[in-house]
């Protein structure tokens, strides 16, 4: 890296160890607090006791304040104090932990696997042929994973992790000065263009449906 790491890098590149890059597996917050410390007794010691003592007040800021790591989409909340990454987590942590070509092939899969799931949505595909669709919320709400009655908390998680792993699938893919991703025996899972469109029409859905949406996190 270019620049000294955040903290809240910090404890993404930590959380991308537990888990081996891999977003079905889960982890406690206790475990990430530890996993972290030992990394970094410094940052994520307890004040006057940073060598025998993990402080976990300093990981949950990184993770659950306004602008942490869940804020951002790139880990979520599972359960009670149970986490883990999302596809936008694993490519922003990808960036951050030099890899070598084997696990590179594995988090670009797994990347471009959640990407692939968004582009081929329908009223993702309805849109590219009509961009006055879709004319109802509950198309939208389709492509979100949210509905009338879904938690507000749910409702920005998913946007949010949407969003991230648009971005952050993006961002790796113009730092690595490539235009697809996980090509295999001539297969392309996801295409940087792909990605583009796909974040239009994510932006799109935000501004067509605004007043719906502020009702659902209201």
């Amino acid at each position: 890296m270019d620049q000294t790491p955040t903290n809240s890098q910090k404890v993404l590149m930590t959380a991308m160890r537990l888990c081996a890059g891999d977003s079905g597996r889960h982890f406690t917050a206790e475990e990430l607090a530890v996993a972290a410390w030992l990394d970094d007794k410094t940052t994520f010691g307890l004040r006057g006791y940073e060598d025998t003592h993990p402080d976990s007040n300093k990981l949950f800021k990184s993770i659950d304040s306004k602008g942490g790591l869940v804020a951002k989409g790139l880990i979520v909340k599972v359960g009670d104090r149970t986490f883990r990454l999302t596809a936008g987590g694993i490519a922003a942590g990808s960036q951050l932990s030099p890899s070598n070509s084997e696990q590179q092939h594995k988090l670009e899969r797994e990347v471009a696997t959640a990407i692939n799931k968004l582009v081929s949505h329908p009223v993702f595909a309805e849109w590219i042929r009509d961009h006055s669709k879709p004319t109802k919320f509950s198309s939208a709400g389709q492509f979100w994973g949210v509905a009338p009655g879904t938690p507000a908390r749910v409702v920005r998680d998913r946007i949010a992790n949407i969003e991230a792993t648009l971005k952050q699938a993006l961002q790796y893919m113009v730092k690595r000065g490539v235009n697809s991703l996980f090509r295999e025996k001539d297969r392309v899972l996801c295409e940087r263009q792909d990605i583009e469109r796909c974040l239009e029409f994510h932006e799109v859905l935000k501004q067509r449906f605004a007043r719906e949406l502020n009702i659902l996190l209201s």
